[in-house]
Protein backbone atom coordinates (compact mmCIF):
# COMPACT_ATOMS: atom_id res chain seq x y z
CA UNK A 1 0.00 0.00 0.00
CA UNK A 2 3.05 1.98 1.15
CA UNK A 3 4.65 1.80 -2.28
CA UNK A 4 1.14 2.06 -4.71
CA UNK A 5 0.89 5.14 -2.85
CA UNK A 6 4.42 6.81 -3.66
CA UNK A 7 5.61 6.72 0.30
CA UNK A 8 8.84 5.21 1.56
CA UNK A 9 9.27 1.87 2.74
CA UNK A 10 9.27 2.20 6.63
CA UNK A 11 13.20 1.40 6.93
CA UNK A 12 13.94 3.53 3.74
CA UNK A 13 13.73 6.69 6.47
CA UNK A 14 16.07 4.89 8.51
CA UNK A 15 19.13 4.46 5.88
CA UNK A 16 18.60 8.11 5.12
CA UNK A 17 19.77 8.69 8.97
CA UNK A 18 22.79 6.08 8.91
CA UNK A 19 23.66 8.16 5.48
CA UNK A 20 23.51 11.27 7.47
CA UNK A 21 25.51 10.00 10.07
CA UNK A 22 28.36 8.78 7.48
CA UNK A 23 26.92 4.76 8.27
CA UNK A 24 27.72 4.32 4.09
CA UNK A 25 27.97 0.33 4.90
CA UNK A 26 24.94 0.16 7.97
CA UNK A 27 22.29 1.77 4.98
CA UNK A 28 23.27 -0.22 2.40
CA UNK A 29 22.19 -3.05 4.07
CA UNK A 30 18.59 -2.02 5.11
CA UNK A 31 18.35 -1.01 1.49
CA UNK A 32 19.17 -4.32 0.37
CA UNK A 33 16.81 -6.10 2.74
CA UNK A 34 14.26 -3.39 1.71
CA UNK A 35 14.63 -4.25 -1.88
CA UNK A 36 13.55 -7.83 -1.35
CA UNK A 37 10.28 -6.46 -0.41
CA UNK A 38 10.22 -3.49 -2.89
CA UNK A 39 12.70 -4.10 -5.78
CA UNK A 40 11.50 -0.75 -8.05
CA UNK A 41 10.98 1.52 -4.89
CA UNK A 42 13.47 4.68 -5.72
CA UNK A 43 14.26 5.53 -2.37
CA UNK A 44 16.32 2.41 -2.16
CA UNK A 45 18.25 2.63 -4.74
CA UNK A 46 18.79 6.15 -4.07
CA UNK A 47 20.08 5.14 -0.58
CA UNK A 48 22.53 2.42 -2.40
CA UNK A 49 23.82 4.83 -4.55
CA UNK A 50 24.37 7.45 -2.26
CA UNK A 51 25.84 4.67 0.05
CA UNK A 52 28.34 3.66 -2.63
CA UNK A 53 29.14 7.41 -3.40
CA UNK A 54 30.00 7.82 0.33
CA UNK A 55 32.35 5.14 0.70
CA UNK A 56 34.57 6.87 -2.40
CA UNK A 57 33.34 3.80 -4.61
CA UNK A 58 32.05 5.40 -7.77
CA UNK A 59 32.24 2.30 -9.89
CA UNK A 60 29.83 0.65 -7.51
CA UNK A 61 27.70 3.76 -7.50
CA UNK A 62 27.39 3.45 -11.56
CA UNK A 63 26.75 0.28 -11.65
CA UNK A 64 23.90 0.14 -9.13
CA UNK A 65 22.73 3.19 -10.93
CA UNK A 66 22.71 0.75 -14.45
CA UNK A 67 20.83 -1.80 -12.34
CA UNK A 68 18.08 0.59 -11.03
CA UNK A 69 17.83 1.83 -14.78
CA UNK A 70 17.25 -1.91 -15.96
CA UNK A 71 14.18 -1.81 -13.39
CA UNK A 72 12.97 1.51 -15.22
CA UNK A 73 13.09 -0.64 -18.30
CA UNK A 74 15.67 1.48 -19.61
CA UNK A 75 14.48 5.13 -18.18
CA UNK A 76 16.93 7.90 -16.94
CA UNK A 77 16.56 9.16 -13.31
CA UNK A 78 17.33 12.51 -13.39
CA UNK A 79 17.66 12.77 -9.64
CA UNK A 80 19.83 9.95 -9.24
CA UNK A 81 22.28 11.31 -11.99
CA UNK A 82 21.82 14.54 -10.69
CA UNK A 83 23.23 13.10 -6.96
CA UNK A 84 25.98 11.46 -8.73
CA UNK A 85 27.25 14.34 -10.39
CA UNK A 86 27.46 16.77 -7.30
CA UNK A 87 28.80 13.70 -5.49
CA UNK A 88 31.67 13.53 -7.79
CA UNK A 89 32.14 17.47 -8.56
CA UNK A 90 32.33 17.47 -4.11
CA UNK A 91 34.87 14.87 -4.25
CA UNK A 92 37.22 16.90 -6.86
CA UNK A 93 37.18 19.62 -4.20
CA UNK A 94 38.34 17.42 -1.56
CA UNK A 95 41.81 15.71 -3.71
CA UNK A 96 44.96 16.57 -3.14
CA UNK A 97 45.47 17.70 -6.92
CA UNK A 98 44.97 21.41 -7.08
CA UNK A 99 44.37 21.04 -11.07
CA UNK A 100 41.19 18.66 -9.91
CA UNK A 101 40.30 21.47 -7.59
CA UNK A 102 40.66 24.16 -9.44
CA UNK A 103 38.35 22.20 -12.31
CA UNK A 104 35.46 21.04 -9.53
CA UNK A 105 35.48 25.04 -8.11
CA UNK A 106 34.86 25.67 -11.69
CA UNK A 107 32.28 23.76 -12.97
CA UNK A 108 30.54 24.33 -9.58
CA UNK A 109 30.41 27.84 -10.52
CA UNK A 110 29.52 27.66 -13.86
CA UNK A 111 26.34 25.20 -12.96
CA UNK A 112 25.47 27.41 -9.64
CA UNK A 113 25.57 24.51 -7.56
CA UNK A 114 24.43 26.17 -4.39
CA UNK A 115 24.38 23.29 -2.00
CA UNK A 116 28.53 23.12 -2.26
CA UNK A 117 28.55 26.65 -2.41
CA UNK A 118 30.13 26.13 1.85
CA UNK A 119 32.53 23.82 0.46
CA UNK A 120 34.00 26.01 -2.25
CA UNK A 121 33.44 29.06 0.15
CA UNK A 122 35.99 26.77 2.24
CA UNK A 123 39.01 27.04 -0.37
CA UNK A 124 39.31 30.74 -0.22
CA UNK A 125 41.70 29.87 2.41
CA UNK A 126 44.04 27.40 0.46
CA UNK A 127 47.79 27.01 0.99
CA UNK A 128 47.84 26.92 -3.05
CA UNK A 129 47.20 29.91 -4.65
CA UNK A 130 45.61 28.96 -7.59
CA UNK A 131 42.73 26.80 -5.98
CA UNK A 132 42.26 30.06 -3.42
CA UNK A 133 41.93 32.27 -6.91
CA UNK A 134 39.59 30.10 -8.00
CA UNK A 135 37.28 29.38 -5.03
CA UNK A 136 37.49 33.75 -4.06
CA UNK A 137 36.64 34.28 -8.24
CA UNK A 138 33.71 31.54 -7.70
CA UNK A 139 32.25 33.43 -4.56
CA UNK A 140 33.06 36.65 -5.40
CA UNK A 141 29.69 38.49 -5.05
CA UNK A 142 28.37 35.99 -2.02
CA UNK A 143 31.32 35.85 0.09
CA UNK A 144 33.04 39.02 2.42
CA UNK A 145 36.13 38.21 2.06
CA UNK A 146 36.41 36.76 -1.39
CA UNK A 147 37.45 40.41 -2.65
CA UNK A 148 40.03 40.94 -0.68
CA UNK A 149 41.45 37.61 -1.43
CA UNK A 150 41.06 37.70 -5.65
CA UNK A 151 43.09 40.84 -4.42
CA UNK A 152 45.52 39.51 -3.14
CA UNK A 153 46.13 37.22 -5.97
CA UNK A 154 46.54 39.53 -8.54
CA UNK A 155 50.03 39.67 -7.09
CA UNK A 156 50.74 36.24 -6.31
CA UNK A 157 54.30 34.26 -7.65
CA UNK A 158 51.87 31.90 -9.18
CA UNK A 159 51.02 33.06 -12.79
CA UNK A 160 48.03 30.77 -13.15
CA UNK A 161 46.83 32.33 -10.26
CA UNK A 162 46.67 35.98 -11.45
CA UNK A 163 45.19 34.63 -14.70
CA UNK A 164 42.22 33.10 -13.15
CA UNK A 165 41.70 35.95 -11.32
CA UNK A 166 42.14 38.44 -14.10
CA UNK A 167 39.16 36.41 -16.30
CA UNK A 168 36.91 36.26 -13.35
CA UNK A 169 37.07 39.97 -12.92
CA UNK A 170 36.34 40.64 -16.70
CA UNK A 171 33.41 38.06 -16.24
CA UNK A 172 32.10 39.15 -13.32
CA UNK A 173 33.29 43.03 -12.26
CA UNK A 174 34.06 44.90 -16.05
CA UNK A 175 34.83 47.78 -16.45
CA UNK A 176 35.02 48.47 -12.61
CA UNK A 177 37.97 46.47 -12.70
CA UNK A 178 39.51 47.65 -15.71
CA UNK A 179 43.07 49.53 -14.37
CA UNK A 180 43.76 45.55 -12.63
CA UNK A 181 43.00 44.17 -15.73
CA UNK A 182 44.84 46.11 -18.20
CA UNK A 183 47.67 46.03 -15.53
CA UNK A 184 47.45 42.26 -16.54
CA UNK A 185 48.73 43.34 -20.15
CA UNK A 186 51.73 44.14 -18.97
CA UNK A 187 52.67 40.83 -16.92
CA UNK A 188 55.73 39.07 -17.64
CA UNK A 189 53.60 35.51 -18.29
CA UNK A 190 51.80 35.38 -21.20
CA UNK A 191 48.95 33.21 -20.22
CA UNK A 192 48.48 36.33 -17.40
CA UNK A 193 48.24 38.55 -20.73
CA UNK A 194 45.83 36.68 -22.49
CA UNK A 195 43.73 36.65 -19.56
CA UNK A 196 43.92 40.36 -19.87
CA UNK A 197 43.08 40.65 -23.38
CA UNK A 198 39.77 38.15 -23.04
CA UNK A 199 38.59 40.34 -19.62
CA UNK A 200 38.72 43.51 -22.05
CA UNK A 201 37.20 41.73 -24.80
CA UNK A 202 34.08 40.96 -22.38
CA UNK A 203 34.12 44.62 -21.76
CA UNK A 204 33.63 45.71 -25.66
CA UNK A 205 34.17 49.26 -24.48
CA UNK A 206 36.21 51.69 -26.99
CA UNK A 207 38.09 53.12 -23.80
CA UNK A 208 40.40 49.64 -24.25
CA UNK A 209 41.36 50.13 -27.66
CA UNK A 210 44.88 51.59 -27.71
CA UNK A 211 45.40 48.94 -25.05
CA UNK A 212 44.50 45.95 -27.25
CA UNK A 213 46.35 47.53 -30.88
CA UNK A 214 49.58 47.78 -28.52
CA UNK A 215 48.73 43.90 -27.67
CA UNK A 216 48.13 43.30 -31.22
CA UNK A 217 51.21 44.79 -32.21
CA UNK A 218 54.02 43.99 -29.90
CA UNK A 219 53.31 41.28 -27.57
CA UNK A 220 55.93 38.75 -27.52
CA UNK A 221 53.15 35.61 -27.31
CA UNK A 222 51.46 35.11 -30.85
CA UNK A 223 47.87 33.66 -28.69
CA UNK A 224 47.95 37.05 -27.26
CA UNK A 225 48.48 38.82 -30.13
CA UNK A 226 45.80 36.94 -32.02
CA UNK A 227 43.40 37.32 -29.02
CA UNK A 228 44.02 41.15 -28.81
CA UNK A 229 43.03 40.85 -32.65
CA UNK A 230 39.81 39.44 -31.89
CA UNK A 231 38.96 41.53 -28.83
CA UNK A 232 39.43 44.51 -31.58
CA UNK A 233 36.64 42.95 -33.57
CA UNK A 234 34.13 43.01 -30.81
CA UNK A 235 31.96 45.65 -29.19
CA UNK A 236 31.64 49.36 -31.17
CA UNK A 237 35.54 49.53 -30.64
CA UNK A 238 37.17 52.68 -33.97
CA UNK A 239 38.19 50.36 -36.89
CA UNK A 240 41.92 50.21 -36.72
CA UNK A 241 42.23 48.74 -40.11
CA UNK A 242 46.15 48.78 -40.44
CA UNK A 243 47.07 46.99 -37.26
CA UNK A 244 44.86 44.25 -38.81
CA UNK A 245 46.83 44.48 -42.15
CA UNK A 246 50.06 44.77 -40.52
CA UNK A 247 49.01 41.26 -38.64
CA UNK A 248 48.59 39.42 -42.34
CA UNK A 249 52.40 39.15 -41.97
CA UNK A 250 52.63 38.20 -38.35
CA UNK A 251 54.41 34.90 -37.92
CA UNK A 252 51.53 33.37 -35.85
CA UNK A 253 49.15 31.70 -37.73
CA UNK A 254 46.28 32.14 -35.15
CA UNK A 255 47.53 36.05 -35.53
CA UNK A 256 47.38 35.90 -39.24
CA UNK A 257 43.75 34.32 -39.10
CA UNK A 258 42.33 36.17 -36.41
CA UNK A 259 43.84 39.34 -39.39
CA UNK A 260 41.84 37.95 -41.93
CA UNK A 261 38.32 38.02 -39.76
CA UNK A 262 38.52 41.18 -38.67
CA UNK A 263 39.04 42.68 -42.48
CA UNK A 264 35.84 40.56 -42.64
CA UNK A 265 33.71 41.57 -40.30
CA UNK A 266 35.19 45.20 -39.03
CA UNK A 267 36.69 46.63 -42.22
CA UNK A 268 34.32 47.01 -44.76
CA UNK A 269 35.28 47.77 -48.45
CA UNK A 270 38.79 49.48 -46.99
CA UNK A 271 39.39 45.59 -46.04
CA UNK A 272 38.79 44.37 -49.83
CA UNK A 273 42.18 45.04 -50.98
CA UNK A 274 43.77 43.86 -48.03
CA UNK A 275 42.30 40.21 -48.46
CA UNK A 276 43.18 39.85 -51.88
CA UNK A 277 46.76 40.57 -50.77
CA UNK A 278 46.07 37.22 -48.88
CA UNK A 279 44.82 35.12 -51.16
CA UNK A 280 48.81 35.54 -52.30
CA UNK A 281 49.84 34.32 -48.63
CA UNK A 282 52.90 31.65 -48.65
CA UNK A 283 50.36 30.14 -45.87
CA UNK A 284 47.50 27.98 -47.98
CA UNK A 285 44.56 28.43 -44.80
CA UNK A 286 45.13 32.03 -44.60
CA UNK A 287 44.58 32.28 -48.29
CA UNK A 288 41.47 29.82 -47.87
CA UNK A 289 39.98 32.14 -45.14
CA UNK A 290 40.89 34.91 -47.68
CA UNK A 291 39.05 33.37 -50.34
CA UNK A 292 36.09 33.04 -47.78
CA UNK A 293 35.94 36.63 -46.77
CA UNK A 294 36.40 38.30 -50.32
CA UNK A 295 32.99 35.59 -51.31
CA UNK A 296 31.03 36.68 -48.10
CA UNK A 297 31.82 39.98 -48.78
CA UNK A 298 30.42 39.88 -52.60
CA UNK A 299 33.70 40.52 -53.55
CA UNK A 300 35.01 37.50 -55.69
CA UNK A 301 34.80 33.89 -54.90
CA UNK A 302 37.88 31.34 -54.30
CA UNK A 303 37.88 28.63 -56.76
CA UNK A 304 41.39 29.52 -57.72
CA UNK A 305 42.67 29.03 -54.05
CA UNK A 306 40.46 26.68 -53.50
CA UNK A 307 41.38 24.55 -56.63
CA UNK A 308 45.62 24.37 -55.75
CA UNK A 309 44.50 24.01 -52.23
CA UNK A 310 43.10 20.86 -53.51
CA UNK A 311 45.81 19.54 -54.90
CA UNK A 312 47.89 19.96 -51.99
CA UNK A 313 50.46 17.53 -50.56
CA UNK A 314 49.32 18.07 -47.09
CA UNK A 315 45.84 16.05 -46.40
CA UNK A 316 45.07 19.13 -43.30
CA UNK A 317 45.49 21.65 -46.13
CA UNK A 318 43.18 19.76 -48.28
CA UNK A 319 40.31 19.05 -46.03
CA UNK A 320 40.65 22.79 -44.82
CA UNK A 321 40.08 23.40 -48.86
CA UNK A 322 36.88 21.05 -48.97
CA UNK A 323 35.39 22.41 -45.62
CA UNK A 324 35.26 25.96 -47.28
CA UNK A 325 33.56 24.78 -50.47
CA UNK A 326 30.23 25.82 -49.23
CA UNK A 327 31.53 29.60 -48.21
CA UNK A 328 33.80 30.29 -50.80
CA UNK A 329 31.68 30.12 -54.29
CA UNK A 330 28.93 29.17 -55.91
CA UNK A 331 26.91 26.09 -54.57
CA UNK A 332 26.97 23.98 -58.34
CA UNK A 333 30.70 24.40 -58.31
CA UNK A 334 31.12 23.39 -54.22
CA UNK A 335 29.07 20.22 -55.35
CA UNK A 336 31.27 19.65 -57.80
CA UNK A 337 34.39 19.80 -56.03
CA UNK A 338 32.99 18.43 -53.20
CA UNK A 339 31.65 15.25 -54.97
CA UNK A 340 35.35 15.00 -56.53
CA UNK A 341 36.90 14.94 -52.91
CA UNK A 342 35.11 11.71 -52.59
CA UNK A 343 38.15 9.83 -54.17
CA UNK A 344 40.64 11.64 -52.11
CA UNK A 345 43.84 8.91 -50.93
CA UNK A 346 42.62 10.12 -47.17
CA UNK A 347 39.70 9.17 -45.31
CA UNK A 348 39.06 12.52 -43.50
CA UNK A 349 39.00 14.27 -46.40
CA UNK A 350 36.79 11.64 -47.31
CA UNK A 351 34.47 12.61 -44.85
CA UNK A 352 35.24 16.46 -44.98
CA UNK A 353 33.83 15.75 -48.19
CA UNK A 354 30.82 14.07 -47.13
CA UNK A 355 29.74 16.73 -44.57
CA UNK A 356 30.05 19.80 -47.24
CA UNK A 357 27.49 17.66 -49.68
CA UNK A 358 25.22 17.13 -47.20
CA UNK A 359 25.52 20.78 -45.36
CA UNK A 360 24.79 21.79 -49.48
Amino acid sequence: FITACGGAPPSANKAEKHLERGEFARANEIADAELARYPKHPSLWHVKIKAALGQGDNRTAISTYEKWKTQREGLEDESALRTIATAVLWQGLNVPSPDIRVAAIQAIERLELERLGRDVTELIGSSDNVVAAAASIAVLRSHPQAPEVATAMLTSREPRARAIVIEGLGRKVGALARDDITRGLSDKDARVRRAAVGALAKIEEDADTDALVAAAGSDSDGRVRARALRALARGKRLQVVDVAARALEDDYLGAQLAAVEYLRTRAGDMGSGHLVRALASKNPIVAIRASVALFTLGKGDGREVLARALDAKSWTVRASAVNALAQAMPKNEALRLAGAALTDRRIQVRLAAARTLMAL
